[in-house]
């Protein structure tokens, strides 16, 4: 390969070990020769590093394939058990709160969200738990030698609260158990998952289970009347003390009436129809103060009282409702002239105030013409 020439000192390349040593060559041609030579071992080399680099490129991509469809799945799993937020309330159409024995139902009906199919739901409690189930957040793991026990209490002791859509499919479900010790947070577990979890709403410092309350009377709407004119079939206001200011209103049809005491309900009298519109326009959203705290015992103690005015009401579609009314007291045996007791169709007892009252407390002069 290479031309011999009279030179003192030449160079000889071995390709076979790599191997430089002095032979009789012309220098000038020689460094031409060990160009080419390196060159071609580049080639060589990089042919090779080609190779390498293309199977250390497959290796790496097969990695990283392997290590985002591994971490995919982790990441799948852990959103799985962490994830009891539901971010589109919209589509909650039953909600199901269970703890042991107890059981309470808030369901949407024609529209209209009541407790257990009975009571007309109180809006505002409806809406702090819809907007409160959006914010649910992971605040710590809880460490594995206490899941054990804290699953067994969630089960036997904690809340189970189910969320269904309009085709009575489940959405989601989970345990709802006591609050932490500095109440940052509750005790949860999906029901379909493995691990309990610290559940947090960002910044509320406050027992989430409260708001999963199993008490029919917490979901219950504080509205004793809500009837708009077209809805009333009839209104009857009786008086106990003066039986002559009692009445009775029959709705026959748009504005026409029938008005008769009480006393005597075969004698119609003549009434003034804007006072008459104007007080039954009053029963559209008429409400209570609040539930008493031992309904029971205060129906017994009532049972021997006699309501100074009972209101009743009949609908459209048949359905009664009435509110009984009784004078309410101080410790000192002092009439409070500010509220009273009432009884909602004859089983729950609440507080009225007056000042909400007043305009449904009108005596049949009122109304005459």
């Amino acid at each position: 390969m290479f031309t011999k020439v009279n030179s003192p000192k030449i160079l000889k390349f071995n390709y076979v070990n790599f191997k430089l040593r002095f032979v009789n060559y012309d220098w000038n041609y020689v460094k031409l020769t060990l160009i080419a030579c390196v060159f071609l071992k580049l080639q060589i080399l990089l042919t090779m590093k080609k190779k390498i680099v293309v199977i250390t490129v497959i290796v790496g991509l097969l990695s990283i394939i392997a290590f985002i469809i591994f971490n995919r799945n982790k990441n799948k799993i852990k959103e799985q058990e962490i994830n009891f937020a539901i971010n589109d309330t919209a589509q909650i159409n039953k909600i199901i709160i269970e703890m042991a024995d107890e059981k309470l139902i808030l369901e949407k009906i024609n529209n209209k969200w009541k407790s257990n199919n009975i009571y007309i739901v109180n809006k505002f409690n409806l809406e702090k738990l819809l907007f409160s189930i959006q914010l649910l957040q992971l605040k710590t793991p809880i460490p594995e030698n206490a899941q054990e026990t804290l699953k067994k209490k969630l089960k036997t002791k904690g809340k189970k609260i189910s969320f269904y859509n309009s085709n009575n499919e489940l959405i989601k479900s989970y345990y709802i158990g006591e609050p932490t010790s500095d109440r940052s947070g509750n005790y949860m577990m999906l029901a379909e998952g493995t691990k309990v979890f610290t559940i947090f709403i960002p910044g509320l410092k406050k027992d989430l289970s409260t708001i999963f309350s199993l008490s029919h009377y917490y979901w219950k709407t504080k509205t004793i009347f809500s009837y708009n004119l077209e809805e009333i079939k009839s209104v009857e206001v009786k008086y106990s003390e003066t039986p002559e200011n009692s009445f009775y209103i029959e709705h026959l049809e748009s504005v026409n009436f029938l008005l008769k005491n009480s006393t005597d309900t075969k004698q119609t009298i003549e009434y003034n129809e804007e006072n008459i519109i104007f007080y039954l326009s009053n029963f559209k959203n008429i409400s209570y103060e609040k539930n008493c705290d031992d309904n029971k015992k205060i129906l017994d103690s009532l049972t021997t009282c006699e309501p100074f005015i009972t209101i009743t009401i009949v609908d459209n579609k048949e359905n009664i409702n009435s509110i009984e009314c009784y004078k309410k007291y101080h410790v000192k045996a002092q009439i409070d002239t500010d509220r009273m007791l009432g009884v909602l169709n004859k089983e729950e007892a609440v507080i009225i105030k007056y000042y909400d009252f007043d305009l449904s407390m009108k005596r049949i002069s009122y109304l005459k013409k």
